[in-house]
């Protein structure tokens, strides 16, 4: 996506040392999966990244489930 230069995967909330996809995915830490984007605003807007996310990589609209991950 020309202006984001870096996109890193992680997880939000809970400490770090039960900030891994075994035990998030078990549903066991209070952790959610989560995004940071490194963009340049000069060449895409925050409006044009959230379209892109919205339409691509999660619906707001499916409780406890985005796409093949399951739970809270």
């Amino acid at each position: 996506l020309k202006g984001v230069s870096q996109v890193v995967s992680g997880y939000s909330g809970g400490s770090a040392e039960t900030a891994n996809y075994s035990q998030v995915s078990l549903g066991k830490t209070p952790h959610a999966e989560s995004v940071e984007i490194t963009y340049d605003p000069t060449q895409i807007s925050y409006g044009q990244l959230l379209k892109v996310y919205f339409a691509v990589a999660h619906d707001p609209t499916q409780l406890n489930q985005q796409y093949p991950d399951r739970g809270t």
